[in-house]
């Protein structure tokens, strides 16, 4: 079991399989590190998208 799983690891095939899943999970990594998304002050956001949605809500109301 372990030899065949071995063999279809060293295909060509799962090799670009693993540069591409390393280069997705090294997506997050890079926006932690360059772009301080931990850190990002979401409650701003939260409060515009509610009050947009509230605007919303009464021009359909009126």
């Amino acid at each position: 079991m372990k030899e065949q799983a071995t063999k279809k690891m060293s295909t060509e095939e799962y090799s670009v399989f693993q540069k591409i899943r390393n280069g997705v999970e090294g997506i997050p990594s890079i926006l932690r590190r360059n772009y301080h998304v931990d850190t990002m002050p979401v409650r701003e956001f939260i409060n515009f998208c509610t009050c947009i949605r509230k605007i919303w809500y009464n021009i359909i109301i009126a």
